[in-house]
């Protein structure tokens, strides 16, 4: 992710949280391409990362993404993708 992705995910308002980044321009801004490349839609992006340390340890996002990551770590999967999304990743993978 780039920092323009950093900076909108801090934009946004969390009613966990007190304060939020300022935001660089005037009005209301679209959420970066990279973000829509992470997740379907920017508020499932939001709803990743405000599971960061409570839901999800190691990483954030797609499925596909986070069965990438256990296998570079030599994992055979990771939390936040279930067994069964796991296997079905792993069947369609070519060898």
């Amino acid at each position: 992710m780039n920092e323009l992705g950093l900076q909108w995910t801090g934009e946004q308002p969390r009613s966990d949280k007190r304060g939020r980044l300022k935001r660089q321009s005037d009005g209301k801004r679209a959420a970066p391409a990279d973000i829509w490349q992470i997740a379907s839609h920017p508020k499932e992006w939001v709803r990743q990362v405000q599971g960061t340390e409570s839901v999800y340890y190691r990483a954030i996002g797609s499925a596909e993404a986070l069965m990438a990551k256990a296998e570079a770590l030599g994992q055979s999967r990771m939390k936040g993708v279930s067994s069964e999304v796991a296997r079905k990743i792993l069947r369609e993978r070519p060898t």
